[in-house]
C-alpha cells in the first residue's frame, strides 16, 4: 500500500514539475483580467471619464452617429470618436466599452511584447526564450500605470501605445510599410504617436536600404482615412483634419508641464515664451543623436533600435512642451521590458520611472500623495541622462 501511495505521489510531483511553470503562467494572466475587471465598474475616480467621455457618448445617444460626427464632439479625432458613437447605441453603461477597449489593447500589447523579446533573446542567442518572453508580456501587465491606466482611468494610453509596440515590431523585422501604417493607426488615436518619428528620420538617414521616403506617406494617409466617417457625415474638412492644432493650442496644453516631471519644473515655467525654444531644443537634441550614431549605424540591429526608439519617446517627454503625466505610458512598458530581456541590473532605471509614474497616479486619482514634482524631476532626468548614456555605450562601444 505504501509503495502504492509514493507511485501516486511521485507521479503528482512529476506532472507539478512538467506543468507547474504553465499553470503559473495561466493563474497569473487570470489575476492580471480579475483586477481589471474589479476597476472597470469604478467611475467616480476618473475625472475624464465623468466630465467628458461620459457626456460625449450622451450626446451621441440623443444625436445620432451622424450628427454627432458632424460636429465638433469632444476632442478626440474621427476614429475614437467614431468608437464613442458606435458605444452609445450598444447596451450597457458606456465604462464597459471604454475600459474594455483600453484592456483588449494591454492584452494585444502584451502579445507583441512576447515577441519582441523572443525576437531579441534569439538574436542574441539566449536560453529559454520563450519562457522569459512569457515572463516579460506578464509583468508589462503589471505594471499599475498599465492596470490603472484603462480599467480605472478608462484612458486610452494603451490603444495608441498598442500600434506603436506594433510599429516597432514590424520595424525590427524591416517591414517598414506595415511598420509605418501601425504607426499611422497608433497617430489618428493619439497625437503623442509621433514621438516615435524620429526613429525612422534616423534609419532612413542611416541609409537603411529597406527603408523608401514613400513608406513615411502611410502617416498621412492613415490620417486623412481616419477623418472620412466625420467628412462623409457632413462636417467640414478643414474642421476634421486640423482638429490635432486645435488641441495643442486649447487651454489644457498652454503650460510648460502638465504634472510631467521633467526639464520645466525647475522654474521654466513661461509657456508663451519657452514653448517653441522647448520644441526647437528637442530637435536639436534629435539632430546630435543623429550625428553621434551616424558613424555607428551597421551596429543598429534590433535591440539596439529598439533601445532607440524607447529614447526619442522619453526624449519627447523630457523637452517638449506641456506633457501631461500619462504620455509616458509607452515609455514605462518598453523601457521595463528592454531591461528585463536584456540587463535585470539596469532595471533600477524602469524602477525608479515606474515609482514616479505610481506617485503621479497616486495623486491623479485619490489626492492621497504629497506631490513635489521638483524632486520626482531630478530622479526623472538623472534617469534619462544614465538611459542616454547606456544607449550610447551599447551601439558604439558593444559590439552586439
Amino acid at each position: 500500500m505504501k509503495s502504492l501511495i509514493w507511485s501516486l505521489e511521485e507521479k503528482i510531483h512529476d506532472l507539478i514539475d512538467k506543468h507547474l511553470f504553465w499553470v503559473g503562467i495561466v493563474i497569473i494572466l487570470v489575476v492580471t483580467l480579475l483586477i481589471r475587471l474589479h476597476l472597470m465598474p469604478i467611475t467616480m475616480l476618473s475625472g475624464d471619464y465623468l466630465n467628458y467621455l461620459e457626456p460625449w457618448v450622451e450626446y451621441y445617444q440623443e444625436n445620432g452617429i451622424i450628427k454627432g460626427l458632424s460636429e465638433n464632439v469632444g476632442n478626440y479625432y474621427v476614429p475614437y470618436n467614431l468608437f464613442l458613437a458606435i458605444i452609445a447605441f450598444l447596451p450597457g453603461e458606456p465604462w464597459r466599452y471604454i475600459a474594455g477597449f483600453s484592456i483588449l489593447c494591454d492584452y494585444v500589447s502584451a502579445y507583441f511584447i512576447y515577441l519582441i523579446a523572443k525576437m531579441i533573446l534569439s538574436e542574441n542567442d539566449c536560453p529559454f526564450k520563450r519562457k522569459r518572453s512569457v515572463i516579460v508580456a506578464l509583468v508589462s501587465l503589471l505594471l499599475p500605470a498599465v492596470l490603472l491606466n484603462g480599467a480605472l482611468l478608462k484612458q486610452c494610453d494603451s490603444v495608441y501605445t498598442c500600434f506603436i509596440i506594433i510599429s516597432i515590431y514590424y520595424a525590427m523585422k524591416k517591414r517598414y510599410s506595415l511598420s509605418l501604417i501601425m504607426l499611422g493607426i497608433s497617430f489618428i488615436f493619439k497625437l503623442q504617436a509621433i514621438y516615435l518619428f524620429p526613429v525612422f528620420i534616423m534609419l532612413y538617414i542611416f541609409r537603411e536600404n529597406r527603408l523608401s521616403l514613400f513608406h513615411f506617406l502611410w502617416i498621412p494617409i492613415m490620417y486623412l482615412i481616419g477623418g472620412l466617417p466625420a467628412i462623409f457625415s457632413g462636417r467640414r474638412i478643414l474642421d476634421v483634419y486640423d482638429i490635432y492644432w486645435h488641441q495643442i493650442n486649447s487651454e489644457g496644453y498652454n503650460a510648460m508641464t502638465i504634472h510631467m516631471p521633467n526639464l520645466y519644473n525647475f522654474g521654466l515655467e513661461d509657456y508663451p515664451a519657452l514653448s517653441l525654444p522647448a520644441v526647437l531644443i528637442t530637435l536639436c537634441i534629435f539632430i546630435f543623436m543623429a550625428l553621434t550614431l551616424q558613424n555607428y549605424r551597421s551596429r543598429l540591429n534590433g535591440t539596439t533600435f529598439l533601445y532607440l526608439s524607447i529614447w526619442c519617446l522619453w526624449t519627447c517627454i523630457m523637452f517638449l512642451p506641456a506633457q501631461h503625466e500619462r504620455y509616458n505610458f509607452p515609455v514605462l512598458i518598453l523601457l521595463t521590458t528592454f531591461y528585463l530581456i536584456t540587463d535585470i541590473r539596469k532595471c533600477w532605471v524602469a524602477i525608479i520611472i515606474n515609482i514616479i509614474s505610481c506617485v503621479l497616479y497616486g495623486n491623479l486619482l485619490f489626492g492621497c500623495l504629497p506631490l513635489d514634482e521638483t524632486i520626482w524631476a531630478i530622479f526623472h532626468l538623472a534617469s534619462y541622462i544614465y538611459m542616454t548614456y547606456d544607449l550610447l555605450k551599447l551601439i558604439k562601444i558593444k559590439n552586439i
